[in-house]
């Protein structure tokens, strides 16, 4: 490399005196954040554009530390590839959209997180693609619903607010009946408690700021699957812009390397604040897998490894009550979002169901005195006095 010194200083300025040559290997993944990459040679871009995917172009359709993660998050899943986008919604509309087209139909589950309801219920009609809602622990409404337009179905489990499950493997034998895309939401449980793809899912997807992220501190979505299936995703990522920003990246693989450590407390705080919680006098209803009167409590135990930081509780007396114990709560934050280090609780018809019609809510089966607490990795007994006292405030 010829001398920079003598270049004018507005070349310096953006050159330097050159790359320095540096032979390291750090323990963290360096973050890449550059939104291009140059060549040695024209014959690098040749091989990027046979699919050689070691070649890199711009950071819209891949980075290096995007690849790290989507590593890690491929592994957690049991499964080929994965691939990491700007938000869960992000994730859940560039994989819907690889996968349908105008005069397409979709089988959903009834109960979804608001963002992807809209998405299925208000966006793609419009866009001439029908979404056909049912009870995912039915599937002999999903029956009657199917036919030779059907593309792809979407499910949750356990949904979100009120911890129904879906049998996994009745759901990818119906799915493969009746060849369709199956796509299961694993936000709630992560793969350390439950992996769908075992039990014959074609995707799964995650809101990684959630469980994923555990800070609260990242908006980042996942989504697995089989190489074949990922690639169609990615043509729709790169030319969407959903892919996440590298820095964002590096935040997330460290929440994702603590995950084991996260899960294992979650899933201890939410069967103790479970069983508080359905013991007390002013709960009329507690949703959690992980009790025994959970009426799918033995499907639980069949294909869940753990039951997870989430538990819905249902007050006596209505929504009006609900506020008042949402007000009196003074360790547990009432904020939206899930999964994080902290406790928090929101109210599902305020926030996450928000917009949602009586009738669509009485499907669901979200009830206007329903709180959903996301239980952190705080002391539980600390967890129960606040959820006592501010029970006995009401």
């Amino acid at each position: 490399m010829e001398n920079r010194k003598n270049k004018d200083k507005s070349t310096i300025a953006v050159h330097g005196l050159g790359r320095p040559k540096i032979s390291v290997k750090p323990v963290n993944p360096p973050i890449i954040q550059s939104t291009n990459f140059y060549y040695d040679s024209t014959e690098q871009m040749k091989r990027f554009h046979t699919g050689d995917k070691s070649v890199f172009v711009y950071s819209r359709y891949d980075n290096p530390t995007i690849l790290e993660v989507e590593g890690h998050i491929a592994g957690l899943e049991n499964t080929d590839k994965a691939l990491i986008f700007s938000s869960g919604l992000g994730a859940v509309s560039s994989t819907v959209f690889a996968f349908v087209k105008q005069g397409d139909e979709i089988l959903a589950g009834d109960t979804l997180y608001g963002g992807t309801f809209d998405l299925l219920k208000e966006i793609l009609p419009n866009l001439g693609v029908k979404v056909n809602f049912f009870d995912s622990r039915n599937f002999t409404e999903a029956e009657s619903l199917v036919n030779k337009n059907t593309k792809l179905i979407f499910l949750e489990s356990p949904t979100n607010p009120n911890l129904k499950l879906t049998d996994f493997e009745e759901a990818a034998d119906f799915s493969n009946r009746h060849n369709l895309i199956s796509v299961m939401d694993n936000t709630f449980a992560t793969p350390m408690n439950q992996n769908p793809l075992d039990y014959g899912f074609n995707l799964v997807l995650h809101s990684g700021s959630k469980y994923f992220s555990g800070n609260s501190d990242v908006i980042c979505g996942a989504v697995a699957g089989s190489d074949e299936l990922i690639e169609k995703i990615w043509q729709y990522r790169k030319l969407f812009g959903t892919i996440l920003d590298p820095s964002a990246g590096f935040l997330m693989l460290k929440g994702i390397k603590t995950l084991a450590v996260r899960v294992a407390k979650h899933n201890e705080n939410g069967l103790k604040i479970a069983e508080f919680c359905e013991s007390h006098p002013k709960i009329e209803k507690v949703h959690y897998p992980g009790l025994p009167s959970h009426p799918q409590h033995s499907l639980a135990k069949k294909q869940m490894r753990g039951f997870g930081g989430m538990v819905t509780i249902e007050l006596k007396g209505g929504q009006e009550t609900a506020e008042r114990f949402m007000d009196n709560l003074e360790l547990i934050l009432n904020a939206v979002s899930l999964g994080g280090v902290e406790s928090l609780a929101t109210m599902p018809v305020l926030t996450t169901q928000y917009g949602y019609t009586e009738e669509e809510l009485k499907k669901a089966e979200i009830s206007p005195s329903m709180v959903r607490l996301s239980l952190g990795i705080e002391y539980s007994d600390d967890l129960i006095a606040d959820i006592k006292q501010a029970l006995d405030k009401i």
